[in-house]
């Protein structure tokens, strides 16, 4: 996996088959979480009355960490109807199994709505949010 590909990017529009986005937060308000820390994922989708807002549509458990690359699979799975998964830092095999299955990883840190707004809007992630693959050794396998 390339530094390049490690650089947090907007998702490319995908159709109503993965209409959702799921987020790694502590708060709610912030992406704020390392994705093996994350023991619930935040499933968020754009409100159909108020365009340019999002509304939180459910929370689902994480698998239970320490499965290896079982706990990334099943973690793909779950996620299978969202196009994007927004956290700080993810090592490089959770990220590769989890992209593997179509859900792109988006590294950030800061205000949901803003991760979100990039990605619905398929713009980039505003530089002052964007992690890089120097956390947590992501870029080395």
């Amino acid at each position: 996996m390339t530094n390049e590909s490690c650089q947090a990017t907007a998702v490319e529009n995908q159709n109503s088959t993965r209409p959702f986005v799921a987020v790694a937060s502590l708060d709610g308000a912030q992406v704020n979480q390392h994705l093996g820390a994350a023991e619930r994922v935040l499933i968020y989708q754009p409100h159909s009355e108020q365009p340019g807002t999002f509304l939180l549509r459910e929370i689902r458990p994480a698998p239970l960490r320490g499965g290896g690359d079982a706990r990334w699979q099943a973690l793909a799975q779950l996620l299978a109807d969202c196009r994007a998964l927004l956290v700080t830092a993810g090592g490089a095999k959770p990220r590769a199994v989890i992209e593997s299955h179509g859900v792109q990883i988006v590294l950030l840190e800061g205000a949901i709505e803003t991760g979100l707004r990039a990605v619905y809007g398929n713009q980039p992630v505003p530089t002052e949010l964007r992690r890089s693959c120097g956390n947590c050794h992501c870029g080395r396998r």
